[in-house]
């Protein structure tokens, strides 16, 4: 690219346009030059930001052992939106109006986004299935959910939700505590989110002794869903089974995660329209 110095003898990069300018004696030539230092730096960034894309798609790839569907998960997830970025990248070279390009920008300031937040999501993952020692401690059920409560206070005020607890057979667990945090919050978040216009939520969580093991439950009187149709893909990564504004599919997936790498099994049941109940079988 060409460069040229600014009035402090900095070095821009610039770019000359050549054009024929037509005056009485004939043909001029006329010459427009334009710093380009912002779009350089915009290019930069989003080069930047694709390197970096497709550093972590390799690193995530060359793990995919780990995860079942973890190809399937890349492909679609990573792949996609890295070609995505490439097809913006040619289009935004192309293109000669600065005010394009900023709208342009935009986008890829959207789709970065997205990927970074999935990308999170499969790093947290991994590294759950990496952690076969992970740390126990007594967790108790009942610190949990207060816990959890106080989170969706907003939440349980504005869908006046009724949250019924039974924890009398199985009070706590030698588990790993964030995990149990986390599991508890996507849940509760779950129901919450996914309750019917019909009826004010219900949720009911109960212990008990299942086999020798504890399990958990979370039962819930919302949506509910078609298990025929989706049984196969509902912990699935960004599977989303109703079209709500929030929905993410990433909730469950992490779940089912962080359940399995403790050793532990979740499970489902569920009919449309009256409601979920999920069941963690705890080894």
């Amino acid at each position: 690219g060409l460069h040229m110095q600014d009035k402090d003898g900095k070095e821009i990069p610039v770019q000359v346009t050549l054009g024929p300018l037509q005056i009485e004696d004939g043909l001029l030539l006329s010459v427009v030059i334009r710093d380009i230092t912002e779009e350089k730096r915009y290019q930069e960034k989003i080069l930047k930001a694709k390197e970096d894309l497709e550093i972590l798609t390799q690193e995530l790839t060359a793990q995919n052992h780990q995860l079942a569907d973890f190809t399937q998960i890349t492909s679609h997830n990573l792949r996609a939106p890295v070609s995505n970025l490439n097809s913006l990248l040619d289009i935004y070279k192309m293109m000669d109006d600065e005010e394009e390009q900023k709208e342009l920008f935009k986008k890829f300031e959207i789709v970065i986004e997205h990927l970074t937040l999935t990308l999170n999501t499969l790093i947290e993952a991994l590294t759950a299935k990496n952690h076969t020692s992970l740390e126990r401690s007594e967790v108790s059920f009942e610190d949990t959910l207060t816990k959890t409560k106080e989170i969706f206070t907003a939440e349980i005020t504005k869908t006046k939700a009724i949250i019924k607890s039974d924890f009398a057979k199985v009070d706590s667990i030698r588990y790993h505590k964030i995990y149990l945090e986390s599991i508890f919050q996507n849940l509760i978040g779950n129901a919450l989110k996914y309750k019917s216009k019909e009826r004010v939520p219900e949720l009911e969580i109960s212990s008990k002794i299942d086999n020798g093991k504890t399990t958990l439950s979370f039962k819930d009187n919302g949506l509910g869903i078609d298990l025929a149709k989706h049984g196969h893909k509902i912990f699935g990564l960004n599977k989303v089974f109703h079209n709500h504004p929030e929905a993410k599919g990433i909730g469950l997936f992490m779940t089912k995660t962080q359940i399995e790498a403790m050793g532990g099994k979740i499970t489902v049941t569920s009919k449309v329209d009256e409601g979920t109940t999920f069941n963690i079988h705890f080894i």
